[in-house]
């Protein structure tokens, strides 16, 4: 079984202190990884954790099925929306 892998890239941006727009975030079981050199913003672990239990509730997951879809952070004083990268053949399974 292949560990869970997404990538993220990030396709809007207003006023978050962190991110930028174009810049990727790589979520798997055990991982959030941030963009080179950027703290690791509290908030977006919590929404990358519900997402990666949104995930994991269907097995095999089929991460195909997310690809496109937006996802936003809940935000701070600023707000992010992100969308699934297509995933590479064989990480898209838990």
């Amino acid at each position: 079984m292949n560990e869970l892998k997404a990538v993220f890239i990030i396709k809007a941006e207003k006023n978050c202190p962190l991110y930028k727009e174009g810049e990727r975030l790589q979520l798997s079981e055990k991982t959030l990884a941030c963009p080179q050199g950027k703290e690791v913003c509290l908030i977006l672990v919590r929404d990358m954790t519900e997402l990666l239990f949104m995930f994991l509730q269907k097995q095999p997951v089929h991460l195909e099925e997310y690809v496109g879809q937006i996802f936003n952070c809940s935000g701070c004083k600023g707000l992010i929306k992100f969308s699934l990268v297509q995933p590479e053949r064989g990480q898209d399974k838990a």
